[in-house]
């Protein structure tokens, strides 16, 4: 069932993530132009709002890129950034 809340469509993507100051695996599920979807079995270290720094680095690119996010949801399943 599509969430008809998304402002942009969703890519599916599997990229691992690091969250700075924050353990466990990461892994972006999917991307859209309005955020993105982080796989983690850790979402009790998380809080709506909260702000955290993510590195990523693309297979294509030579370098990590650090990127500022906000927490826009939490499921059981992961976190949801914008």
């Amino acid at each position: 069932m599509e969430d008809e809340r998304r402002k942009a469509p969703r890519t599916a993507l599997r990229l691992e993530v690091e969250v700075w100051g924050h353990q466990g695996p990461h892994k972006i599920t999917d991307l859209s132009t309005s955020g993105v979807f982080i796989h983690t079995e850790a979402t009790s270290q998380y809080k709506p709002g909260d702000e955290i720094d993510l590195v990523l680095k693309f297979p294509t690119e030579g370098e990590a890129m650090l990127i500022k996010a906000q927490i826009s949801r939490i499921t059981k399943e992961g976190i949801g950034v914008k």
